[in-house]
């Protein structure tokens, strides 16, 4: 299983977008796929889930709504619900959001420029699959280094 934050979700639609901890492609996520109240599908919530490769890329299954582990927690979230699930086993901790960054300031690290334009696709192009969106951000990101404007 795997571990990420809810970062949208279109309740008319009735499908969001899953950001996983340990990086990569956001993954889609239908309501349908959700074991839980709809309440709980706000911007921010943590959910455990499985995928699968969908036509269309990365699609979660079996997702559910998991509690916060305590600040400088290594330990995996727990389920919400109170069935028994298994450890997530690529839990990493999250990282802040980036700040705005002023030009002229000091280049992004690799992984913010990555999170900032995968924020920009999601809401500028949110027709766009995850496997569009990933391969955009390879050319974003081989690009970026060419240039120098991120730190590898």
């Amino acid at each position: 299983m795997a571990v990420g934050r809810l970062l949208r979700f279109d309740e008319a639609r009735g499908y969001g977008f899953i950001r996983p901890q340990g990086g990569g492609v956001d993954v889609f996520m239908h309501a349908n796929d959700f074991e839980g109240p709809r309440e709980a599908l706000v911007p921010g919530t943590m959910v455990e889930f499985e995928f699968e490769e969908g036509d269309r890329g990365l699609r979660a299954v079996a997702a559910h709504a998991v509690a916060e582990p305590p600040a400088g927690a290594d330990e995996a979230p727990q389920p919400l619900r109170t069935e028994t699930k298994p450890q997530a086993s690529q839990v990493v901790q999250s990282q802040p959001q980036s700040q705005p960054r002023v030009h002229g300031s000091e280049p992004l690290s690799l992984s913010e420029f990555m999170r900032e334009v995968t924020d920009k696709l999601i809401v500028g192009a949110p027709t766009a699959t995850g496997m569009q969106i990933a391969q955009i951000r390879k050319c974003f990101g081989d690009v970026a280094r060419s240039h120098g404007w991120v730190l590898d």
